[in-house]
């Protein structure tokens, strides 16, 4: 399946960014692209995750998915849950490949299946909301990311989970950081949240 139409290209020297919609599956399209070029979707990513952590319940306790691992199954597959690190891990394994996260906030390059032998390695810069993808795997990509990442840092272009304003969309609460979001969220059942700038 190609990507998106709605998605854009920026080039970076000899790398090219692909920004990838703001849809709650950012994640998931962005390892889409950079793992297979856009040929599987964001929902068969979500079930291979699921498949996953079903399958190896030593590994993904509730201790670490947060919540019981049926639980957790059945909120990933849903197409307004964000993923992150532990989604990063389960796909870098399925597809046997290193998964870089530049992590613009702190500087940080996050490696996801390092150790694990694999000859590839693609890259994402995250922002703290939202992921895009650099299909590069040369040498040099590490290099051009992290540089990317301290631009974004110095412009501030970055969200900090911990402290961001939100508003509810669907009753107009204005909530501060994720944790209260996440908190609102279980208690109404609430998933449209925008952040409030300026």
């Amino acid at each position: 399946m190609p990507p998106p139409a709605s998605d854009s290209l920026a080039a970076f020297g000899s790398m090219t960014r692909r920004v990838v919609p703001d849809d709650n599956s950012c994640l998931f399209t962005a390892v889409a692209y950079v793992a297979t070029g856009g040929r599987v979707s964001p929902p068969e990513l979500r079930l291979i995750t699921a498949t996953a952590v079903s399958a190896a319940p030593d590994t993904y306790t509730a201790a670490v998915l947060g919540r019981s691992p049926l639980a957790y199954v059945d909120w990933i597959v849903k197409a307004d849950t964000w993923g992150g690190a532990i989604e990063l891990a389960v796909l870098a394994a399925h597809f046997q490949m290193e998964l870089a996260s530049a992590d613009i906030q702190s500087g940080r390059l996050d490696v996801f299946g390092e150790g694990a032998g694999y000859a590839t390695r693609a890259y994402l810069l995250y922002d703290g909301i939202h992921y895009d993808a650099f299909p590069a795997r040369d040498e040099v990509a590490a290099r051009k990311v992290l540089e990317l990442a301290a631009t974004a840092r110095a412009a501030h272009q970055y969200t900090d989970v911990s402290s961001f304003a939100l508003i509810c969309r669907d009753c107009n609460e204005v909530l501060a950081g994720e944790a209260a979001a996440q908190a609102h969220a279980s208690s109404t059942r609430h998933t449209n949240f925008e952040e409030i700038t300026g």
